[in-house]
This record gives C-alpha cells, structure tokens and sequence, in this order.
C-alpha cells in the first residue's frame, strides 16, 4: 500500500510531535505553539498517511515567511524564489519506502508550478545525520554552505534547482 499525502490538520499535530520527538537529534525539537504557527504560516505542511496513520511529514515556507530560523535567514539573503524546507521526518517504520521522496517530490511539483527557483534544506553535520545528507544528494541537492547552530550543532545548508 502507498502512502497518501494530503496537508496537515488539527487532529495531526499530535502524531507530528511524536514523529519529531522520535527523529531528535536528526531533527530539532520543537514546541506544540511552534507546529500550531507552522499551520497557520507554513506555504506547505503536508502529512503522509499509510493505514490511517501519520508516518511522515514535511513543513516549507516561502522567503515572505516572518520566521526567524537563522538557516531561513541565510537563505533569504541569498536567493528571492524558494522553499525553505524547515523539517522533514518519518516514523522509523516508514523510512526506506520512497515516502521522504514522495513528499519532496510533491513539493517540488508546487515550486515549478509556482515558479521558485530551487528547494533548500539544511542537514545537521554535527552532529552527523549521513542518511539525511546522502537522500537529499540523491535527490540533486547540493552544497551552498554550511552554519553553526545553538547548542554547539553545525549543519550544511543544501538547495536543489526547479527545472
């Protein structure tokens, strides 16, 4: 059975949460009021859903956002047209079926329709999450730089042209 992707709802967000929580520290955490203002601002929150049930999830905004990440910051400086992946994760059960690859897939088909010009995202380097930077390659994601995080994280900053 495939996943369905359709956009978040109120009833969601509890299964988002835990989603989260289980991806820390690939992911960072985040608070219930900060996923409720993801609803509200987000240009995409969109969920996949295998047998009734949340497994996946993926949050982007655009460079009018009023959020204050200091990675959608660095991007906003350098580019006017894209999505800013904020957070992308999957139940562990759910990883390896193509659904990361269907949800980015889904979003890229918004951002050419819409005309942006790439994708960004960033993965954690420090510390390390290999899995997540070797998908985002295979997707066509490169390197555009790389920034210090609180905490002491550090991560590399990806994008990924819309043809």
């Amino acid at each position: 059975m495939e996943a369905v992707l359709r956009d978040v709802t109120a009833a969601d967000l509890a299964a988002v949460l835990t989603i989260n929580e289980a991806q820390v520290p690939k992911v960072a955490r985040i608070p219930i009021e900060r996923v409720q203002w993801f609803t509200q601002h987000a240009h995409t929150f969109r969920v996949a859903v295998l047998d009734e049930q949340i497994v996946g999830f993926l949050i982007a905004l655009t460079p009018e956002a009023a959020y204050d990440s200091i990675h959608f910051g660095w991007f906003r400086k350098q580019y006017d047209r894209f999505l800013y992946v904020d957070r992308i994760a999957l139940a562990a059960a759910a990883q390896q079926r193509g659904i990361g690859r269907r949800l980015y897939g889904d979003l890229a088909a918004v951002a050419r329709r819409e005309g942006h010009e790439r994708i960004t995202a960033e993965v954690n380097i420090d510390p390390p999450n290999d899995a997540s930077l070797a998908f985002h390659r295979t997707l066509g994601f490169t390197e555009v730089g790389t920034q210090d995080a609180s905490g002491g994280k550090r991560v590399v900053l990806l994008a990924q042209p819309i043809q």
